[in-house]
């Protein structure tokens, strides 16, 4: 997986084309010959590296693009700054995203808005508004799990106490979910699914969950996603990216099955959860967590 930092040196604009020698008419017989990409005016990135990228990072691609090529009186903000602050983004935005003075043509693709005070700075050499900023400016726009899930990634950047206050002192729109995630917002969550995970386990009823638990078996530590030591229920969620981060998908299985067996062989009953369940099979799910806890109650 190329990172943040690989991307945004592969982001050449215009003048950094020209620099380079390649003239207009050649930058254009590139294009056609399909050895570039156009992120957007007056950025590109070379084809081959451009096709090795997830879809959020051909975005930040066009983000940085546009941050580096465009006029100076506008940064980068809202879902756009989260991008370039390394924040989990829900849904893959269409639209680049900036606060500040507009200039030119109003486009689709470059949403601008009205905030009146933020503070700035730089990131991936672009302008972006500082990550507390960028959070506040995106509980007004965003739905109540997309902001949960960019809240929770946010404390790699902001401190927990900080976040929280600002939050809280949130008025006008967006105010009311704001107060409400300061108070369940967690550094403890791994991935966008675990967040949503947290959040699905809470409206269930059901008692909150210990994170990241870690549980010792014959010498070994094992951390889980999720755990109520109590009812010695542990739940786990089967995100499929972390095949690709940790290893081959079969030795991971086979790593996850062991584990699982020496957790199962310690009392300990391990739920599995998978994103379809999460997002497209609730009720099925609550009907899992409700057994499970109905088994242990009867232990």
């Amino acid at each position: 997986m190329k990172s943040p930092e690989e991307i945004a040196l592969a982001v050449q604009t215009t003048q950094d084309l020209f620099a380079r020698g390649v003239n207009k008419d050649a930058l254009a017989r590139a294009i056609a010959r399909g050895e570039y990409q156009r992120l957007g005016y007056g950025s590109y990135m070379e084809s081959s590296f451009h096709s090795q990228l997830y879809p959020s990072q051909q975005y930040l691609a066009r983000v940085i693009g546009y941050g580096r090529s465009k006029l100076k009186t506008s940064v980068l903000s809202h879902h756009s700054a989260a991008a370039v602050h390394g924040m989990w983004l829900l849904h893959i935005p269409t639209a680049i995203h900036t606060v500040g003075q507009a200039h030119g043509t109003p486009s689709p693709r470059v949403v601008r808005h009205r905030n009146s005070r933020y503070e700035t700075g730089k990131s991936l050499g672009v302008d972006v508004t500082a990550p507390l900023d960028t959070v506040l400016h995106c509980m007004r726009v965003m739905k109540f799990e997309e902001a949960l899930v960019l809240a929770d990634s946010s404390l790699r950047k902001i401190e927990h106490q900080k976040l929280a206050q600002a939050l809280r002192g949130l008025s006008g729109r967006g105010s009311v979910q704001a107060r409400i995630i300061a108070d369940i917002v967690s550094p403890l969550s791994e991935s966008p699914g675990e967040s949503l995970l947290r959040l699905f386990l809470m409206r269930c009823g059901l008692p909150r969950p210990v994170e990241q638990h870690v549980i010792g078996v014959y010498g070994q530590q094992f951390r889980v996603d999720f755990a109520w030591p109590d009812f010695k229920i542990i739940v786990e969620f089967d995100g499929q990216i972390k095949y690709t981060q940790f290893g081959e998908r079969e030795d991971v299985f086979g790593r996850q099955n062991e584990r699982e067996a020496l957790l199962r062989g310690q009392g300990w009953d391990v739920v599995r959860v998978t994103w379809v369940e999460l997002t497209r099979r609730p009720h099925e799910l609550k009907t899992k967590m409700e057994l499970a806890f109905n088994r242990a109650r009867r232990l």
